[in-house]
């Protein structure tokens, strides 16, 4: 399954992905800027309460090949797996999306009036 691609250290899309990440962050570091990679499931079985203990185990191996060069990575699933399915508002895939945290002033992520991590 290619979702499942996406997610294995030793696929090359995963390999492909975290040289890119690594490149934008000595980029940034360079430019004197700060560089923050943050990690969001995307697929369906994590909203709707599906997703399995190997699930878990694969994501977990993702995040820390991902992370491993990374001065500051935020892994959002362990706080988003604490809300409850109803309350969180996903947005459409035909819908233009911020490109930037700064976009949207820091509300990209919806969870009806609290933040990813629980606070109001």
């Amino acid at each position: 399954m290619l979702e499942d691609n996406l997610l294995d250290p030793d696929r090359e899309g995963l390999q492909v992905s975290r040289a890119m990440f690594d490149a934008m962050q000595r980029d940034a570091k360079a430019d004197g800027a700060y560089f923050i990679l943050a990690i969001l499931p995307y697929q369906h079985r994590w909203w709707n309460g599906t997703a399995e203990e190997s699930d878990k185990v694969v994501w977990r191996k993702m995040v820390s090949f991902v992370c491993t060069q990374q001065t500051s990575c935020v892994d959002l699933l362990p706080e988003l797996l604490k809300v409850p399915p109803k309350e969180v508002r996903r947005h459409s895939p035909t819908r233009r999306l911020p490109l930037s945290l700064s976009d949207c002033g820091g509300e990209c992520i919806q969870i009806r009036g609290r933040k990813v991590d629980g606070t109001a």
